[in-house]
């Protein structure tokens, strides 16, 4: 019989890879400053002179709720709408996008977003402290209080989810949907609500609608539906808050949003976590220009082949953790323009790998090192800024996270191809054997 592991060993180890790369780093970030090296060795967080400033920049763009046909603002409605409650909480008026950074240190809008990380930071710790509670079947007093917290801990201190505190983005309300989702269809596989929750996700962030194709290869269509439905309600319900004609928000919407991320023309390779990411490193390494159509068609045919051949091995899965982990790596690491805070979409389907139920074996602990990996800083070099004409190319901060992430991410994609791969000639080899057998009794 296969030797299992229970939650208990796999939060061990875990957390232990966990805590020793994280601790490393700090004590190359110490070093670094102790020698004198400035921004960015040793860091990786984005600029610190934009600190915060996705917060101030949004807030802004929404405070006249004119945000698409003034052009201020691409972010989809339902968190446009959100994000006005936080603008109403400051005035804005009085910045522009060349002082905006200044203005996190007006006290109300400092205040307002203080509540904004306070909602993040206890809706995950409530969220994790009340996982537990479910699966080990105790109360909040219980003897397991100290590792849910710890466990909460961790998830909130991960290098994306400081990330995103850090430029103070409102992907931090997609990542709690998103946990939520996952936890709902671990634990309630059969209800509508894990749907609804991708589709608030999505109407945060608009890539997490890539977990449909779980619904779609699983022939869930139901849930398909749900979810598809769900997404266009964030969209065009929120849309009649916003001034001007109702038409021409929507079409400038869409435009802007089809107009990002597309990547036609230029790739933002800095703090990258995907493929994109990936693929411009390598040139970048060999001292070259990326060449940005290559690099999209890459994107273009390992995302269609990695959906298609990943889509129809989870179709036939039993475990549920695995399924949900897979599938968010892949939309992360196929998603064009992901940034390292994209990576915390990865906390649900982590935590429920390490908490939730289902039969864990040997072959199932790279998932648990290669998650634990995911999460620590790795920004430990970075390459030197390429130049036009002598002119340093913007955004030239380039650090071998973006390499490393987009390895992990890959890794986990790859492993478990081979693992689903290898485990079906196994059963179709036994059952040749199994019917030759028959055949000469």
């Amino acid at each position: 019989m296969k030797r299992t592991y229970g939650i208990r060993e796999k939060l061990l180890l875990f957390g232990s890879i966990f805590l020793i790369m994280y601790g490393l780093f700090l004590i190359f970030h110490i070093l670094m400053d102790m020698t004198g090296h400035d921004y960015p060795d040793g860091y990786f967080l984005f600029f610190p002179e934009d600190r915060f400033k996705d917060f101030t920049n949004i807030n802004r763009a929404v405070e006249n709720m004119n945000p698409y046909i003034s052009g201020l603002s691409n972010y989809p409605p339902l968190i446009l709408v959100m994000a006005s409650f936080f603008s109403r909480m400051g005035d804005y008026t009085s910045y522009d996008m060349n002082s905006l950074q200044s203005a996190i240190q007006d006290k109300p809008i400092w205040h307002s977003f203080l509540l904004f990380v306070i909602i993040y930071v206890v809706a995950m710790m409530v969220i994790c402290i009340g996982y537990f509670a479910h699966r080990m079947k105790i109360t909040t007093k219980g003897e397991k209080l100290p590792a849910s917290v710890l466990t909460g801990m961790i998830l909130l201190m991960s290098a994306p989810s400081v990330f995103a505190i850090d430029r103070g983005n409102y992907i931090l309300f997609a990542i709690i949907f998103f946990v939520l989702w996952a936890i709902l269809e671990h634990e309630a596989p059969e209800s509508m609500a894990g749907p609804v929750f991708a589709a608030l996700c999505a109407g945060v962030k608009i890539y997490p609608i890539y977990v449909c194709v779980m619904y779609l290869f699983d022939r869930k269509w139901k849930k398909l539906f749900v979810c598809v439905g769900s997404f266009a309600a964030t969209i065009l319900l929120p849309l009649v808050f916003f001034k001007g004609s109702y038409i021409e928000n929507l079409r400038e919407f869409v435009s802007s949003a089809l107009g990002f991320g597309d990547g036609s023309s230029f790739y933002f390779l800095y703090f990258n976590v995907g493929i994109t990411g990936l693929g411009g490193y390598l040139f970048r390494m060999l001292g070259l220009h990326p060449l940005t159509e290559l690099i999209h068609c890459a994107w273009l045919c390992a995302g269609i082949g990695l959906t298609l051949i990943a889509g129809l091995l989870m179709a036939e899965e039993k475990a549920i953790w695995k399924k949900l982990l897979i599938v968010s790596a892949l939309m992360v690491f196929l998603t064009p323009n992901a940034y390292l805070y994209c990576s915390a979409f990865m906390l649900g389907p982590i935590l429920i790998m390490l908490v939730g139920g289902g039969r864990f074996e040997g072959k199932d602990i790279p998932y648990v090192v290669l998650s634990a990996l995911l999460l620590v800083p790795k920004a430990y070099h970075y390459l030197p800024d390429m130049t036009e004409a002598g002119i340093p190319l913007e955004y030239n901060t380039l650090s071998c996270a973006v390499l490393f992430d987009g390895l992990l991410y890959f890794a986990i994609i790859v492993y478990y191809l081979t693992e689903k791969i290898a485990a079906d000639v196994v059963k179709r080899k036994r059952a040749k054997q199994s019917n030759e057998a028959k055949t000469v009794g």
